[in-house]
């Protein structure tokens, strides 16, 4: 009886499924190549090089610019990256709740949807009933609407451990050939200084170095392989990321990378920590020697002192502006603390900033600490919206991380926990809600954590 019923199971539910899986591959592929496209191009506000303009910036004013301003066509504001990501994720919804595996996944994903679509319905209605402008409000929330479309596709797509592998491998392959552009930069164009200059490859790359940091080194040491090979293909894909990202200088990068360990490190279970004291012990205090031995130098070595020390010293980084800035979406906050100001409008300037229009236009209408900008123009509930949306991907990240029944869920799950909060250091310190390839990345890894989780987790996790 138990074997007749496990047949029908197989031929009722999980047979078509699984048909349904192999006819994606084509949206599978489709994906990979819009999101290869979108980490290999510069966009046109990333200004990564400014003695000279290389094709993959010339492309990417193409690919992340309206048709109407690329071809002239009247009235289609939509960029080809967007239309793509429309088009994929209009494909995967029609798909994805029956390729889900389980009610638990289900619930998931429509939580997550759901709390982002309280940013746009808390903001856009807020924005209509103050009278803002509706071209200004598309202005602002149209980088975040890459979230909620590559959610939906990752929870589509990326339905088992090999595609989420193959997904991470776009990001860290593009951003590998992205970081030799950049050394090539460094060495030939700028004659190894940067001067005034202020990064050498775009500054949200330094977010993805970190992404194919992680996902090349945890996918060399789970391939077999001999060892030799794998030290070789570590030191090289380390040695060449880990400079760019260096010599790129950005701090929210760091501090994120750094935050992103933090959180991996209290996931595991406590008879890790009894097992590896004393080496833990012996890694912090290299790295407190390491921090003291660079503290005064410059360059790229100096780098994370730096960092450290502009958390609190204002002539060692842009923070005066920050904290300008800050202080008027703070008063904004304070004179409308429930409906926010409404998407539509710039933030009202009560202490003045320096007009930077010619290097960033958009800076009163989305400025750098954009967990603010959410709470000054959607409100209570936007900011709650985008709090619930990071704290069950956390959430379900770290329980796959420490749950996973195998070493491939596993993995993916830590990638993903140091993936996330290196998105939140963005979000707060720099302009991350107005990075479509960022809001991309994030979608797509929450995504194929919803699509796993039933089928990595051991039963009675969740």
């Amino acid at each position: 009886m138990e074997r007749v019923a496990e047949k029908y199971l197989y031929r009722e539910r999980i047979a078509p499924r699984e048909k349904e899986k192999s006819q994606d591959t084509y949206w599978f592929v489709f994906a990979c190549i819009v999101l290869g496209l979108a980490f290999f191009f510069d966009a046109p506000w990333g200004r990564a090089f400014y003695k000279y303009t290389p094709i993959t910036e010339t492309l990417g004013a193409i690919y992340f610019s309206s048709f109407s301003e690329t071809f002239g066509v009247p009235g289609v504001s939509v960029t080809p990256f967007e239309l793509f990501s429309i088009i994929l994720a209009g494909g995967a919804l029609s798909k994805v709740f029956r390729l889900l595996p389980d009610d638990t996944a289900k619930n998931i994903f429509v939580a997550m949807l759901a709390s982002l679509a309280l940013i746009f319905v808390a903001g856009v209605t807020s924005g209509w009933g103050h009278g803002n402008e509706s071209r200004v409000m598309l202005t602002q929330v149209r980088a975040i609407v890459s979230l909620p479309l590559w959610l939906i596709i990752g929870a589509a797509f990326l339905t088992t451990e090999k595609r989420a592998w193959i997904f991470l491998s776009v990001i860290a392959s593009t951003t590998f050939v992205k970081s030799l552009q950049g050394l090539w930069s460094f060495l030939y164009i700028l004659e190894r200084r940067k001067g005034s200059q202020e990064y050498i490859v775009e500054h949200i790359t330094s977010s993805s170095i970190v992404t194919a940091l992680v996902a090349f080194n945890a996918l060399i040491w789970l391939k077999e392989m001999n060892l030799f090979k794998k030290i070789f293909l570590s030191l090289t894909a380390n040695s060449v990321l880990g400079f760019v990202f260096l010599a790129n200088d950005r701090r929210a990068a760091l501090v994120g990378l750094a935050m992103g360990f933090v959180f991996l490190f209290i996931s595991f279970p406590l008879k890790f920590y009894r097992r590896y004291f004393l080496g833990m012990l012996g890694g912090l205090l290299m790295g407190v020697l390491c921090l003291a031995a660079t503290w005064e130098t410059s360059g790229a070595l100096g780098f994370p002192a730096r960092a450290i020390k502009s958390l609190t010293d204002p002539s060692e980084s842009s923070s005066g502006y920050r904290k300008v800035e800050n202080a008027n979406l703070l008063f904004s906050i304070a004179n409308e603390p429930l409906t926010g100001l409404g998407f539509g409008r710039r933030f009202p300037e009560i202490f003045p900033l320096p007009n930077i229009a010619t290097i960033y236009s958009e800076y009163n209408l989305i400025p750098h600490n954009t967990l603010l900008f959410v709470w000054t123009f959607a409100g209570p509930l936007g900011i709650a919206g985008l709090g619930t949306f990071f704290a069950l991907a956390l959430a379900l990240a770290i329980r796959i991380f420490r749950r996973s029944s195998s070493r491939d869920g596993c993995l993916l799950g830590g990638v993903a926990v140091i993936v996330f909060v290196q998105a939140l250091s963005y979000i707060y310190a720099d302009i991350g809600l107005r990075e479509v390839r960022l809001l991309a990345e994030v979608g797509g890894i929450a995504g194929y954590l919803v699509a796993l989780s039933p089928l990595t987790l051991k039963e009675g996790s969740l």
